[in-house]
């Protein structure tokens, strides 16, 4: 099975299901008529839970699992991709019975919210609602990241809530909002260049115990934080283009 993509988590390897069930019911209504004639109403469709289940593995292991559970606990709106197939998700059920730091296995259940080839005549999601979005699955993914990356992180949403209703605002009233996003994405690419040299750090050749733990746990933290950033990253940086092209 190609990748699967969920909010802002890719999945590899063996983190991906050798299957993943998508489908539901069409709900209907019966009127029983005299002589046992049927009258069947159509009510429209119903799709079923998505259920799968897989490990993760690696320094980001943990972590990741992490992000998927702040993610259930926001209750978040998340894009759901795989094999070609998309939906709007909420994760309704996770769970993760570590085996060991670098073992994760985890099961989830998400239910559908909209399946976009079903409701092209729908209108399309609100700037509040396209914002709010982005900005739990950032928050999610973002929550060991470094101090200033929470700083900025609180800004923006406190930028968000002093805006009110950010739909049909004008330019000026979405300003605040649009810098505050802009220097949160700023903070993290920062944090992304700072924490490159800490990535190509080789390793030490014939050291004592305590000198390759040490460059193991170094490593290990710097993979760790890279990933945030970059997986982060995306959602501030939408933010910043739905705020620019939603202002009336």
């Amino acid at each position: 099975m190609n990748e699967v993509v969920l909010g802002g988590i890719v999945f590899y390897d063996q983190e991906i299901p050798a299957r993943m069930p998508f489908g539901g019911t069409h709900e209907n209504k019966v009127q029983m008529m005299i002589g046992g004639q049927r009258k069947v109403d159509a009510m429209g469709p119903n799709p079923g839970n998505i259920m799968w289940a897989g490990r993760f593995r690696g320094a980001t292991a943990v972590l990741r699992a992490k992000a998927l559970d702040a993610m259930r606990i926001a209750g978040a709106q998340l894009p759901l991709t795989w094999l070609g197939l998309y939906y709007t998700v909420l994760i309704s059920k996770f769970e993760a019975v570590p085996e060991k730091a670098f073992e994760v296995p985890y099961t989830i259940t998400v239910t559908v919210v909209d399946d976009p080839t079903q409701s092209a005549g729908s209108p399309p999601a609100s700037l509040d609602s396209l914002v709010d979005g982005d900005v739990v699955i950032a928050a999610a993914i973002l929550a060991e990241a470094p101090t200033m990356v929470a700083v900025g992180l609180a800004s923006l949403t406190m930028a968000i809530s002093t805006a009110g209703q950010l739909q049909g605002s004008p330019v000026s009233a979405l300003a605040p909002t649009l810098l505050a996003a802009q220097a949160l994405s700023a903070t993290i690419n920062g944090a992304i260049a700072a924490n490159d040299p800490a990535l190509d750090v080789v390793s030490p050749d014939n050291s004592d115990p305590t000198t390759m733990a040490a460059w193991l746990t170094a490593s290990a933290g710097a993979v760790v934080a890279q990933s945030i950033l970059a997986d982060g990253g995306p959602y501030v940086s939408r933010v910043s283009t739905n705020v620019t092209l939603g202002g009336s």
